[in-house]
């Protein structure tokens, strides 16, 4: 197989819609293993697991395999929570540490 494309995402047939190995260029553990975690609490996914096939490459290799339903609907659904999720804990840290920041405001201005 040639890995010419620069695609960020690229497709590998398996021998149904629900089993596919997905290509992800220009990435690393920090997403594969938490789409791989979020793949697997999806109920439709029977199997998820990826690989990195060199150190010095950017390529996650994942494959998937569902109970049927289409793998790439059920990596786009994992995908959405994911990105939700990042979501959560960006707000959760921008107010935390706007928290943080006005009680230290308003303690060292009683001083």
């Amino acid at each position: 197989m040639a890995f010419e494309s620069t695609a960020k995402i690229q497709l590998v047939d398996g021998p149904t819609e629900a089993s596919k190995t997905i290509i992800i260029n220009d990435e690393d553990h920090t997403l594969g293993n938490a789409l791989r975690f979020m793949m697997m609490r999806e109920s439709q996914t029977s199997f998820c697991g990826y690989s990195m096939p060199h150190p010095s490459e950017t390529r996650v290799q994942m494959r998937v395999q569902t109970r049927g339903e289409p793998a790439v609907e059920v990596t786009g659904r994992a995908l959405g929570k994911l990105a939700t999720a990042a979501d959560t804990i960006r707000e959760r840290f921008t107010a935390a540490v706007a928290a943080k920041a006005a009680a230290e405001g308003s303690s060292s201005s009683s001083a």
